[in-house]
């Protein structure tokens, strides 16, 4: 465990701790991973989402991150992921440098145990599709956005099975 906490020591400071390698997440634009971390503060759980630019990465994979860093931050609605921090590595951005997201605790959607739940819970994936869909209503109508990512990859779910709409890296205006 010294090599991840020699790792993650490398990384940028923000109000959270990371506690975990990661998982990957897939089906995106870019791959981010998200990390289990906990609030300096006061120690509240929560998600950390982080993009790690590489020697191949190319300027719109680094912009699409920091894209989905600066929409996050402003798209405050309760089925949208909520944002607690982040951090962008500007315009001196090299391989290394990332771009990283804390937010509420949630959990991917399409982790195991949330799919055996869901599978025996229809009136709940109900409600998690209505939660989406007027996420997507509020960021079309309200924030003049257009999502561009919409898929099971983008949606996640809090701790009370509140399903959250993340994923906005191509986000953009209409």
């Amino acid at each position: 465990m010294q090599w991840l906490s020699s790792a993650l020591s490398k990384a940028p400071p923000i109000k959270a701790d990371i506690l975990d390698a990661g998982v990957e997440l897939t089906g995106g634009r870019i791959s981010w991973k998200i990390h289990e971390g906990k609030l300096k503060e006061n120690g509240t759980q929560v998600s950390v989402f982080s993009w790690e630019m590489t020697a191949n990465t190319t300027d719109s994979e680094l912009a699409a991150a920091k894209n989905a860093l600066r929409r996050i931050k402003t798209c405050r609605h309760p089925h949208v992921l909520q944002y607690i921090d982040g951090h962008d590595p500007g315009d001196s951005a090299k391989a290394g440098s990332k771009v990283l997201i804390v937010t509420e605790h949630v959990k991917h959607l399409d982790t195991s145990t949330f799919q055996d739940h869901m599978s025996q819970n229809k009136e709940g994936v109900v409600w998690g599709l209505y939660g989406i869909a007027n996420a997507i209503q509020f960021i079309n109508e309200d924030c003049k956005l257009i999502h561009g990512n919409v898929h099971r990859g983008s949606i996640f779910v809090s701790k009370c099975g509140d399903w959250k709409l993340g994923g906005v890296e191509n986000g953009a205006s209409d």
